[in-house]
């Protein structure tokens, strides 16, 4: 896939972009290197009390994404 680059007109714009691409790659986009698992399904499947938490707020997703930029 080759590389796409985007400017935005503002930070907020880009934030979000990058938030919806986060969401993605963690949550549904199958790795291979992880037995066509996705990163969260891989870090849940040891922690069930941090993804009954993040499933309750989903609010928690967006701010654990923003931290990363």
């Amino acid at each position: 896939m080759p590389c796409r680059l985007k400017a935005y007109e503002k930070i907020t714009e880009a934030r979000q972009s990058l938030a919806r691409y986060f969401d993605y790659y963690n949550t549904r986009r199958p790795c291979s290197s992880l037995d066509a698992r996705t990163p969260d399904t891989l870090y849940f499947s040891h922690q069930p009390r941090l993804r009954a938490a993040w499933a309750l707020n989903p609010g928690y997703q967006l701010a654990r994404t923003l931290m990363v930029i």
